[in-house]
């Protein structure tokens, strides 16, 4: 069982598989580029086992990327097998004159379709959340998902690490939400938010600064709400500083992030500012996990409750929002195996399918 094997290894190992799931699906989306370039001028190509290897073997969400990224192998049933009928576009917004790049997916159609936007985890791209994205689009929502500016090494939109932080993650995800409501196919009056991680945290300070009239229903999985609390430790993932005199650099893994990612955030109390939000609250975090603590899903889930319980007592609200959490059992950050994560987007649909008016 995935829940014995959790208790079993390491946190090392756990984020070792991590990393693992995401170089597989990497080079997934790498091969479909090369060979697509390959194609284009007719050069020897990537075996067609090659390619269907990678997607089998953990690469499935790079495989499906990079398929519709550069329209490759989608017209071939084996590749396009399971495929939902949706369209598939690339879009592009700027943000102070930084392109942010993504992927929209939505049922065909003339819409209007309710909407969402996703948002990714530190260090990565809108990779991990592709799979969320076409979940939605299966559920009739359009789906956007994006790559954070500055946000990783793979990401495809532009800026640098260094210059990246919570707050300009904030101003990024505006700024995509700006675009999102300019296009035809949306309903801007049925919008939500989803955030991984980093996204998370993302997401739910965009949440609160916009309200609940705007935003109709927020989704967190595994918040990284600890950001400020670690930035005043000074310890930001593998990066160790003297918080009263943050270096301009710091050596965060596998990406060098600037002095204010750390100082952007130190006078922030996360759960003060999250709870401002009164609309509907799902949030989906593991027991087991070693990068963010679940405590800190906790303090979420009491947060909000008692900011709506406030709210209702001053008349401020009429009745409770519904508040979630969903606490995988054994889960680590990512909700690394099939069974937790398979566990969170069931929740994730019942979430969304609940009406708050009844």
């Amino acid at each position: 069982r995935a829940d014995m094997l959790v208790e079993l290894l390491p946190p090392v190992a756990i984020r070792v598989i991590y990393a693992v799931l995401i170089a597989i699906n990497v080079a997934a989306f790498a091969m479909y580029g090369i060979d697509k370039k390959r194609a284009i001028a007719d050069e020897w190509r990537i075996p067609e086992a090659t390619l269907l290897t990678l997607a089998a073997c953990c690469g499935a969400v790079g495989a499906l990327f990079g398929m519709y990224t550069f329209r490759h192998k989608t017209r071939k049933p084996k590749f396009a097998y399971g495929v939902p009928a949706m369209l598939v576009v690339q879009i592009a917004c700027y943000r102070d004159g930084l392109k942010i790049r993504g992927s929209m997916f939505r049922p065909k159609g003339a819409g209007p379709f309710p909407t969402i936007v996703v948002s990714h985890e530190f260090m990565l791209n809108r990779l991990t959340t592709l799979q969320y994205a076409i979940m939605f689009a299966r559920m009739g929502y359009a789906a956007f998902c994006y790559d954070f500016n500055g946000g990783g090494t793979i990401s495809q939109s532009e800026g640098k690490t260094t210059d990246m932080s919570v707050l300009t993650e904030v101003a990024d995800l505006k700024a995509v939400i700006d675009y999102v409501g300019k296009q035809s196919y949306t309903d801007m009056n049925n919008f939500n938010l989803m955030g991984c991680s980093q996204g998370g945290f993302v997401s739910a300070l965009v949440a609160a600064e916009l309200g609940e009239d705007f935003v109709k229903k927020l989704v967190l999985f595994y918040p990284a709400l600890s950001i400020p609390d670690d930035a005043n430790k000074g310890t930001i993932i593998t990066a160790r500083f003297d918080p009263r005199d943050v270096p301009d650099r710091l050596f965060c893994g596998l990406i060098v992030v600037g002095k204010q990612y750390a100082t952007d955030t130190m006078d922030m109390d996360p759960f003060e500012v999250i709870s401002k939000y009164r609309g509907p609250v799902l949030i989906c975090f593991g027991t087991k996990d070693h990068i963010v603590d679940y405590s800190y899903g906790v303090r979420a889930y009491e947060a909000y409750k008692a900011a709506d319980e406030a709210a209702v007592a001053s008349g401020e609200l009429d009745k409770m929002p519904l508040v979630w959490l969903d606490s995988i059992k054994n889960g680590e950050h990512g909700f690394l195996f099939p069974p937790h994560k398979k566990a969170a987007l069931n929740t994730v649909k019942k979430f969304m399918d609940y009406d708050a008016t009844k």
